[in-house]
This record gives structure tokens, C-alpha cells and sequence, in this order.
């Protein structure tokens, strides 16, 4: 559980990264 939601956690964050930099 506690990996899943750190997982997601940082899926998270680093989709939005990504997406505003197109680096």
C-alpha cells in the first residue's frame, strides 16, 4: 500500500513536469 501511494505520488508530479517541460 505504502508503495503504491508513493509510487502515485510521484507519478504524479513528475507527469506534470513533463508536461510543462517539454525537455
Amino acid at each position: 500500500e505504502h508503495v503504491i501511494l508513493k509510487l502515485e505520488f510521484v507519478s504524479q508530479p513528475l507527469d506534470e513536469a513533463s508536461s510543462s517541460s517539454p525537455q
